[in-house]
């Protein structure tokens, strides 16, 4: 595996000296045509344009680092998969889970264009998620192999304008200026592959600064008011002169003395109506909004007076960040989890692999007591996909794991039953004699019992306490739970519930 960068230091010294500002002058034209040449393949010119925009745009700068963060913050594991009883295997697949959480534990994320900025399995997230503005993200993998045997990467982020895409896959322009670009090597390069917002981000970002641009103009030109003074003189003499330096002097900030027959007004420009730029900015900010985070930010809503178009549930914004989620973990299931195992073991296929969390089911009470049905009822859940829902992972063997602490259940066979009275209190047939129940009949039964005849009788009496227990006053109920215990009748009586 080689460590050499096809990005070397004079293509980079070149990018920087040769950097311009793509949107000074953009026009829709201008736009629309390289649009045109992005969607065949041309990826350069449009790529520069809408990184610009996502940098200058503050409604951009807010919504795309959002998506990109919310993502990368998600925690991440390694999981291995299911091998049923075969331990041959399973031993296998927790050597391939431990190889793939040192890689991941040790990688380094940077940019070809900024190696200043370094980090992690998070950074590498957040980098391939610019795919969903851009449609691709491409990073450079430099292999590190270590000398005590252990293997990690540097991943490299560079921008889609280094590339092309007319033959369906990218490919590296190898000097700027370039046409026809070089196929990217097996193993040297991560792709990931997003959504693609950005030509539409593009014409929301047209369709609002045309009208910005118009509003300032407007506020430039009239925004003061103009001065005008009136005079009986005559063009030319002192009198004309005197109120000429009278006007100046008020576009200086000044004052002026005039005559009782002379006049100095302000004219002021008033627009007939609403004007339109506000209202079309604000729609292309609720526009580009949506694209990014699936509605409306309630900060632009607020300024309609109700906020009533933000989505305050936020259940769009976690779709897209639960397909995020799988976006990112199925791009480095198959390019890079592959190329770790077989570096370790050949052409082992991986029995372990990367899984980017997404977001926890909100209604978890619902979905438990769907599986306690489930599983009472005789359905056989598997144990990995139900820790896995649930986001959570089975104890290794050997390791400490927490077990269950609370009371044996309800559910039990009677034989599993624990009795806090090994006998009857004294006053147990006085107090339910006060009660007027079908429990006096099952009471002489159950007194006439003993030894091994006893337990059998009150097991049979759990099973029929529910209805035995109905309109039940309160010293039968603590006669109960004399014998019993409080937190069994208790939970017997809340099932009849």
């Amino acid at each position: 595996m080689s460590a050499a960068s096809a990005i070397t230091p004079e293509r980079v010294a070149q990018e920087k000296r040769s950097r311009y500002n793509p949107i000074a002058n953009l026009t829709p034209q201008l736009l629309s045509a390289q649009m045109d040449s992005f969607a065949i393949g041309y990826l350069p010119a449009f790529a520069r344009t809408l990184d610009k925009m996502f940098e200058r745009d503050d409604v951009l700068r807010a919504v795309v680092p959002k998506r990109c963060k919310d993502t990368s913050r998600r925690p991440w594991r390694i999981v291995k998969t299911d091998t049923g009883s075969d331990q041959a295997q399973a031993a296998r697949a927790e050597e391939h889970k431990q190889k793939l959480e040192f890689f991941y534990n040790n990688l380094t994320a940077t940019e070809a264009l900024d190696e200043d900025r370094r980090g992690g399995a998070r950074l590498l997230v957040q980098q391939m998620m610019t795919s969903v503005g851009f449609g691709k993200a491409a990073h450079e993998i430099l292999w590190q192999p270590s000398a005590d045997g252990g293997l990690t990467a540097e991943f490299r982020f560079v921008p889609l304008w280094f590339f092309e895409n007319t033959t369906a896959r990218l490919r590296f322009l190898p000097y700027e200026g370039s046409i026809d670009g070089a196929p990217l090597e097996p193993n040297k390069w991560l792709v990931t592959a997003g959504d693609g917002l950005g030509p539409a981000s593009a014409v929301a970002y047209m369709f609002k600064h045309l009208p910005l641009r118009d509003w300032l103009s407007y506020c430039e030109r009239f925004g003061l008011p103009y001065v005008l003074g009136k005079t009986s003189a005559t063009k030319g003499t002192d009198d004309w002169r005197a109120m000429a330096d009278a006007v100046r002097s008020f576009i200086g900030d000044g004052g002026a003395v005039v005559n009782r027959e002379e006049l100095i007004e302000l004219i002021t420009a008033s627009a007939q109506g609403t004007m339109p730029q506000s209202a079309l900015t604000e729609r292309m900010d609720r526009a580009l909004a949506a694209l990014w985070r699936g509605a409306d930010l309630s900060t632009i809503s607020a300024g309609t007076g109700d906020g009533a178009g933000a989505s305050l549930q936020g259940r769009e914004g976690d779709l897209l960040l639960e397909d995020d989620c799988v976006m990112v973990s199925e791009a480095l299931q198959q390019q890079i989890d592959p190329a770790v195992i077989r570096y370790f073991f050949g052409a082992e296929e991986p029995l372990a692999y990367f899984e980017l969390e997404p977001p926890a089911r909100k209604n978890i009470d619902q979905d438990l007591k769907v599986d306690d049905f489930l599983v009472r009822n005789g359905a056989r859940l598997s144990t990995r996909e139900t820790l896995e829902r649930y986001g959570r992972s089975e104890a290794e063997a050997g390791e400490p794991a927490l077990t269950a602490q609370t009371p044996e259940s309800k559910f039990q066979t009677p034989n599993k039953l624990q009795f806090p009275n090994t006998e009857l209190p004294k006053n147990f047939a006085a107090l339910l004699a006060r009660a007027d129940q079908p429990l006096t009949a099952r009471l002489e039964q159950l007194l006439a019992a003993d030894g091994d005849a006893f337990a059998t009788e009150l097991a049979k009496l759990q099973a029929e306490l529910p209805e035995l227990l109905k309109g039940a006053d309160g010293e039968t109920v603590k006669a109960w739970e004399q014998v019993l215990g409080a937190q069994l009748v208790e939970g017997l009586t809340e099932e009849q519930v």
